[in-house]
């Protein structure tokens, strides 16, 4: 059955031409620590503020000074990001022959370009569907990690 889902996921993208980098490029999103253990999210019109304080003091020492203020410079580890979509799931409606696309983005607290332990901080879902070969936005939001 899993595997029958993530099929459909795949044919959906490949013959309506939804690619995840173009998803990704197309649906910019932006991420930026502030002061008080605080992290903006930026997607499109959507925005939102995470409180992050209860993350592990040694992941937050790393980017905050004690008062709670962003450190003036931060090792790039620490750089939060928004992966491109890493999870895709069809959705069927009852009524219709038609799917809609639950894709998932992870929030990120650590670096992209480094291995080792991560730190997620938050899913961007967002719920589309096709209409002819043009993929619509229906709703978007946040899952706090």
């Amino acid at each position: 059955m899993l595997l029958w889902v993530a099929s459909i996921a795949v044919k959906a993208m490949n013959l309506l031409d939804l690619n995840p980098n173009t998803f990704y490029q197309e649906n910019i999103c932006s991420v930026k620590y502030k002061a008080q253990y605080k992290v903006n999210i930026s997607c499109n019109s959507k925005k939102y503020s995470l409180d992050i304080s209860k993350k592990t003091k040694s992941y937050l020492d790393n980017v905050f000074n004690t008062d709670g203020s962003v450190k003036s410079y931060y090792d790039p580890f620490y750089e939060p990001h928004i992966n491109r979509p890493f999870e895709i799931y069809p959705i069927k409606s009852h009524f219709s022959n038609n799917y809609e696309l639950l894709i998932e983005q992870s929030v990120m607290g650590t670096g992209i370009y480094t291995a080792g332990p991560t730190t997620s901080l938050a899913i961007i879902q967002t719920l589309g569907y096709f209409e002819g070969n043009k993929f619509n936005i229906k709703s978007k939001g946040l899952l706090i990690s």
